[in-house]
């Protein structure tokens, strides 16, 4: 699967995920915290005053869904719901495209086009990137980072090369923060283990990852310390409800809830990758191992296993909790594929055919009723 040039498959991967989204793009807000994200939106476009969101108040989404709205009024398209869930659409199909180059620069063009093809299809992160959320910023800008920390860092090996990556992440934190925080320890391990530092000293490493995180955080503080300083989160009774959901939904539940729901979250991730991804995700860990590639095997798992236990400990549960579980999943089952393909024959088209039907078909045909149902109906405004 070479091609002359790597951005030449790259864009079409871009425009495929673009078409699907745009074919399918909700009518409506659909969600509640989509309609508050569009009224919040309209009234920063209106008023040129940033009107944060709900809980701690995401502000990089407020500032990106107030410009949405604001610019696709300038180009006379007036209907805030559409710019909002446009917003979803395009920060998504950047993400598939993120995705696949930072897969191709980490393992070959073909792991990185599996890998991306899966990731834009899985009914999760399909079914939430065709109407406005936090979820889609957030991941961009914090998959953005990790791809720069390749190019730049991993290359250069200048500590300069972490920053403009590291403001990225932070992008990602002031988009939805308890997403892109997940980002933060795998660049941690990868900070560590990269073959191309792995034999570096301790301190270089350590001065690497505080750079890094605390560049991250620093570029995140900025965006909420005007919120701090209005008293938006302190002294309010926002402030005051976000500690008793961190405490009641999460803290009084993390230590025994994940075996509780462990089974119900599991059936979220088997549903959307099918029983055959799930297989062929675990062989995908076994090719890497037997490669020697323990350092890389570890990172998808810290990538995977975090995110899954925090969500999974909630008091409440949600499949798009859990994109962030897809990225490594679908990796491992791109690894798969590709060390499939290698055989010659009859194994080589089996391999083909089974990854069309049954990892692209199969989610494909379970969401796509659910999508044309959003895209002829606004249900929230119908509805409600």
């Amino acid at each position: 699967m070479r091609t002359r040039s790597p951005y030449i498959l790259a864009t079409m991967i871009f425009l495929a995920s673009f078409f699907l989204r745009w074919a399918f793009i909700s009518k409506g807000p659909f969600h509640g915290d989509c309609m508050s994200l569009v009224m919040q939106a309209q009234q920063t476009a209106e008023t040129g005053t940033v009107h944060y969101l709900h809980s701690h108040g995401f502000p990089l989404t407020a500032i990106l869904s107030g410009f949405f709205v604001w610019a696709f009024q300038s180009l006379g398209l007036s209907d805030p719901v559409f710019a909002v869930n446009m917003m979803s659409v395009i920060f998504s199909s950047l993400t598939v495209l993120v995705f696949f180059l930072l897969t191709r620069i980490w393992f070959n063009e073909n792991t990185a086009f599996f890998a991306a093809a899966l990731f834009s299809s899985t009914p999760i992160f399909l079914a939430n990137s065709v109407y406005g959320n936090t979820h889609m910023p957030a991941i961009f800008f914090a998959i953005l980072g990790i791809y720069g920390i390749w190019k730049g860092y991993f290359t250069k090996q200048s500590p300069r090369s972490l920053i403009l990556p590291a403001i990225f992440l932070g992008f990602g934190i002031a988009a939805r923060a308890q997403d892109a925080f997940f980002f933060l320890p795998v660049v941690a391990a990868w900070l560590c283990v990269h073959p191309s530092i792995k034999a570096s000293h301790l301190s270089k490493k350590l001065g690497a990852i505080v750079l890094f995180i605390g560049t991250a955080i620093l570029t995140a503080g900025l965006f909420y310390a005007p919120i701090i300083q209005q008293d938006f989160l302190i002294k309010s009774q926002r402030g005051h409800d976000l500690l008793h959901f961190l405490n009641s939904e999460l803290l009084a539940h993390i230590a025994t809830d994940f075996w509780i729901f462990l089974p119900l979250c599991f059936k979220f991730i088997s549903s959307t990758i099918t029983m055959a991804g799930v297989l062929l995700s675990i062989c995908g860990f076994f090719f890497l191992i037997k490669e020697k590639r323990r350092d890389d095997a570890i990172i998808l798992l810290i990538w995977f296993s975090l995110p899954f236990y925090f969500f999974a400990s909630l008091n409440f549960y949600l499949p798009r909790f859990f994109i962030l579980c897809l990225f490594p999943l679908c990796i491992a089952m791109a690894v798969s594929c590709d060390h499939l393909l290698r055989y010659k024959g009859w194994i080589k088209a089996t391999v083909l055919s089974f990854w069309a039907l049954f990892l692209m078909t199969v989610p494909l045909l379970q969401i796509l009723p659910v999508l044309k149902s959003r895209h002829d109906h606004a249900y929230t405004p119908d509805f409600v």
